[in-house]
């Protein structure tokens, strides 16, 4: 204020001198294929992200929306700052992350958007409360969703729903879906967005077969936002066509390069760094995919994190990955395999709490998360939903041996990034025993961990670790680890 007075206009002229081209942030890569980089964004890339976002997706002036992500993230800088200034938006914030469903529900947003395994817990928490309720409801329920699931199958394959089935689904909207959407605060949303990681097309299915439009986006922090579904033309197992300005051309060797307004303009301080993500003139994401010929784009995963089988047949773990985090037990899981290794296995993480009322439910006695995860029914019941995934495979690429691990992945670990990415290089190094003894051939390994019983009580139990085999001539698997 003193400033101020002994120079009035300074704030004004400072405006001035502004340019686009200035650096408006610092956005710090997530480090997950190396050590993390400060990437320059300027005030006409922001603008650029904001005006295409507007012209793609119908974004209104005064929408609400709710702020949940950190802005540590490039998307909330795209979308809660840029967005919201531009469009503007009326920018909402939770009191809490523990607040966030009640606050949720109390603002009714037009736009949401959530990292992946934010959505997939929603899913999941979605199909936990309906399995508590009566027998009735859930009979009821099933049905309004069945009427939601034909009407998506309709829109998949371009098809105009029958009026039988149109007057089904408004009834069932009318008196089952819209009440749970406004349950998880959804009742207004016009588009949902979610990013970050590759999420189930039956994660998609499900919550567009509930009424809400989620959408993927496709971008990163040096690429700006580079595709995203539009409404009518959503395709599952895609990321959506280009957002406008920005083009989009797939190397030879598969990987996706952008061409666009929104490309930052380097990292700080390192020019060596930047020069050699561009070809041409084209910022090379490092992410491998493919352009469909309705262009939409494809994703696939990190090109360095594609993996070869022995028959020389490439294939993305983070594919099956998603498919297996559908299920409402499964809160995380890593997929290995490839050259040197002979056939594909999974570390898989049970959610605690899914699983636990499962077990309650099926009066399985347990005392802790160590204790739950080892139990032979629950170790069947992981069985179950991989063989679900595993029959959407290619025989060589389907899971042959699992583990249901005895702790969830911790980011404070390194084990995950903030926006819960595997770190797969550091779990690879964490659990390179367990892994060693699943491409042994080894039926159990030993371990030691922290646990917290039920009364708050903390300890360090030691405990085997069980390897299960998903194919049906288990001394074949084993003799092909042997060979190595």
């Amino acid at each position: 204020m003193l400033r101020s007075r002994a120079r009035p206009g300074a704030w004004e002229e400072k405006v001035r001198e502004g340019r686009a081209d200035d650096v408006a942030v610092f956005c710090y890569t997530s480090g997950t294929t190396g050590r993390p980089k400060a990437a320059m964004l300027s005030h006409r890339t922001l603008l650029a992200v904001a005006r295409a976002w507007m012209e793609a997706d119908g974004v209104a002036p005064f929408e609400d929306y709710v702020s949940y992500v950190a802005p540590a993230w490039v998307t909330e800088q795209f979308l809660g700052l840029a967005l919201g200034l531009v469009a503007p938006l009326a920018v909402n914030f939770p009191e809490s992350p523990e607040t966030l469903p009640q606050d949720l529900r109390e603002i009714g947003p037009a736009r949401v958007f959530y990292g992946a395994r934010l959505w997939e817990n929603l899913a999941a928490q979605i199909e936990v409360r309906i399995a508590e309720t009566a027998p009735w409801k859930r009979r009821v329920y099933r049905a309004a969703l069945g009427a939601g699931r034909r009407v998506v199958e309709a829109a998949e394959r371009g098809d105009r729903p029958s009026a039988g089935l149109r007057l089904a689904h408004a009834v069932a909207d009318a008196l089952v879906l819209r009440p749970l959407r406004d349950r998880v605060g959804l009742a207004r949303l016009r588009s949902g967005y979610t990013a970050g990681a590759a999420i189930a097309p039956d994660t998609m299915r499900f919550f567009h077969a509930h009424g809400v439009r989620l959408k993927n986006i496709y971008g990163s922090t040096e690429a700006g936002m580079v595709a995203m579904h539009r409404d009518g033309h959503i395709r599952y197992e895609t990321v959506g066509p280009a957002f406008p300005g920005c083009e989009i051309r797939i190397a030879e060797d598969g990987e996706i390069l952008v061409r666009s307004p929104m490309v930052f303009a380097g990292y700080y301080n390192d020019p060596e760094a930047t020069r050699a993500r561009f070809r041409d003139g084209w910022y090379a994401t490092g992410d491998a995919g493919r352009l469909g010929d309705d262009g939409h784009l494809v994703y696939w995963d990190r090109v360095s994190e594609l993996l070869e089988l022995p028959d020389g047949t490439r294939f993305s773990p983070q594919h099956i990955e998603v498919r297996l985090r559908f299920s409402p037990y499964v809160k995380d899981v890593m997929v290995v395999g490839g050259r040197p290794r002979p056939f594909v296995a999974a570390l898989v993480v049970i959610d605690g709490d899914t699983v636990g009322k499962w077990a309650e439910q099926a009066r399985i006695p347990y005392t802790t998360y160590v204790d739950l995860s080892q139990k032979p029914e629950v170790r069947a019941l992981i069985h179950g939903e991989v063989e679900r995934v595993n029959r959407a495979l290619p025989v060589a690429a389907r899971i042959r041996r699992v583990v249901v691990l005895h702790k969830e992945f911790d980011a404070d670990e390194a084990e995950l990034t903030r926006t819960r990415k595997l770190r797969r290089g550091s779990l690879e190094e964490r659990y390179r025993e367990l892994l060693d003894a699943v491409y042994g051939g080894a039926d159990r390994v030993g371990v030691s961990a922290a646990v917290v019983y039920r009364d708050g009580r903390q300890g360090v139990v030691a405990a085997d670790i069980f390897i299960d085999d998903m194919v049906d001539d288990v001394t074949a698997v084993r003799a092909v680890a042997r060979e190595r």
